[in-house]
């Protein structure tokens, strides 16, 4: 019976050798894997008649993506989304949109930026300026507040509350991947 075992995990083992040797999984090497994300935030002031159509209590996020190839989720450290980087984010305020390429200094600096410690949101970074890189509204993130202006001088502020980082499907799949071909060599095996 132990004989048999054996050979039936050394079958799978050998499996996931080859795969570790075509370099398809790579234990202890840490690769970069974009990270979807999603923040989400409160109105807590809104000035009657603002041009976004939000008020009090009501929710806006900010979601994107980013290459978590510097970052390891623990400890504190900080996300770029600044020209050349490649991650991507979108705010949405409202009716209104914005993204990374509309930050005034998106070209110039590191910003915008996500601050994150353990998982968590520590600070978004974010000025735009009606008019300059395409941004509709001025708009100010520091740390976790928040605010927007219309072109009527209309104000909404509020806080970012939470945080959802995911792995892109991709990882995953690799991974389940490998452990279904593990499965059908085993089952091909003893059939």
């Amino acid at each position: 019976m132990l004989g048999i075992v054996h050979s039936r995990l050394s079958s799978c083992s050998s499996l996931l050798l080859l795969l570790l040797g075509l370099g398809l999984l790579q234990p202890a090497v840490v690769q970069a894997a974009a990270v979807n994300f999603s923040f989400t935030g409160t109105v807590n002031v809104a000035d009657v008649g603002n041009a976004f159509g939000l008020n009090v209590s009501d929710i806006v996020t900010l979601t994107g993506t980013f290459d978590d190839s510097y970052y390891s989720g623990v400890g504190g450290g900080s996300v770029s989304f600044a020209q050349g980087t490649g991650n991507t984010l979108v705010v949405t305020l409202g009716s209104a949109v914005l993204n990374q390429t509309m930050d005034r200094d998106y070209a110039i600096t590191n910003y915008p930026l996500i601050g994150l410690c353990d998982g968590s949101l520590e600070a978004f970074d974010m000025l735009t300026e009606a008019g300059t890189n395409g941004a509709p509204f001025d708009f100010d993130s520091m740390a976790s507040f928040f605010q927007i202006t219309d072109g009527t001088g209309n104000r909404v502020a509020g806080t970012w509350t939470t945080i959802t980082c995911l792995p892109e499907p991709g990882s995953g799949l690799l991974m389940g991947s490998a452990l279904v071909l593990c499965a059908l060599f085993r089952r091909r095996r003893n059939g």
